[in-house]
């Protein structure tokens, strides 16, 4: 239904060798724990799960990496919360429906904290960012 809280509980970032060469980088995010979390509305309770995540940018050679820990709160049906807290007990999956709101959210914040925090410590941009191609202009004669 809707992730309504998130926050981050642990932002690491290092570089331990000076960027040179080619360099690959790759990022991943593990959903690290999920426990009940019911939210009051007034008179209504919500159904909810608190999901822990980490977040990590791997860079080869080792020359640094990021990593960020956090929390967020997601709120669905409480049919569908105890289904989804089940199979974390089972599995430590998540379901795919959920998995992907929740992953999504995940991504969408911590690519931007990465961005920053590798410029901060000077490691390359864990994301692609945009480039500008400029085409040749022709000119055109005048007669």
């Amino acid at each position: 239904m809707a992730v309504i809280s998130f926050s981050f509980t642990n932002l690491q970032a290092q570089t331990k060798k000076p960027v040179r060469g080619k360099i690959s980088i790759s990022n991943g995010v593990s959903i690290t724990s999920a426990e009940k979390a019911d939210i009051n509305f007034g008179d209504t309770t919500k159904a909810g799960i608190r999901f822990g995540f980490e977040y990590k940018s791997t860079y080869t050679p080792d020359i640094g990496s990021v990593v960020i820990n956090g929390r967020l709160i997601f709120l669905h049906d409480a049919d569908k919360v105890n289904k989804v807290l089940e199979e974390w007990d089972k599995s430590q999956k998540v379901m795919p429906d959920v998995a992907k709101e929740i992953m999504s959210t995940i991504l969408n914040r911590c690519s931007v904290q990465a961005l920053v925090m590798s410029r901060d410590v000077g490691l390359p941009p864990p994301i692609p960012l945009p480039k500008v191609e400029l085409k040749p202009t022709s000119k055109k004669s005048k007669k």
